[in-house]
């Protein structure tokens, strides 16, 4: 935090001068940005429905879609994520279309017993010979297509489920 601060101290002013960066044009942008992407916050914005988490989030990934010009909710995932955090988003953002799997009929209640399974199951990927990685990887790639491919099918898809009721 001491060289962020050094930095800013010393080198942020001469890039500023040396780039002709207009600080209030910097400033405008981050309000009018957040004002946009964030309606459920704003007064005036325009957001679908009751803002619950799950609206929110919808509406965040509907926001981006439009600014971006993605095709799909899927858009923008990194490709190199490890395979957790991708898998993560992937399901996140298919929910957001009511296109995630099922969750399983048990599973852990905490993070801990979350843990302790995932933790559980690399170990026994292991002792099968397989690869974790790879096996989640392959698994939300699948997941990746069968979301593509409704949103092909079903182009309103793409809103959120609550848009239009």
């Amino acid at each position: 935090m001491k060289d962020l601060a050094a930095w800013a101290d010393t080198d942020l002013p001469r890039f500023i001068t040396a780039s002709h960066i207009d600080l209030g044009d910097v400033a405008r942008g981050i309000h009018d940005k957040l004002h946009h992407r964030h309606p459920h916050v704003f007064a005036g914005g325009e957001a679908s429905g009751k803002p619950d988490t799950e609206q929110v989030l919808a509406d965040w990934d509907r926001i981006k879609r439009e600014e971006k010009g993605r095709g799909s909710v899927l858009d923008g995932i990194p490709a190199t994520l490890p395979a957790l955090a991708r898998a993560a988003k992937t399901v996140r953002r298919a929910a957001s279309l009511d296109l995630a799997p099922d969750p399983p009929a048990d599973g852990p209640s905490d993070e801990a017993g979350l843990g302790e399974a995932l933790l559980d199951l690399v170990v026994w990927a292991r002792q099968a010979g397989l690869d974790p990685e790879e096996a989640l990887r392959g698994s939300v790639s699948r997941l990746g297509d069968s979301v593509r491919s409704a949103e092909k099918r079903s182009p309103d898809a793409r809103d959120s489920p609550d848009e239009g009721s």
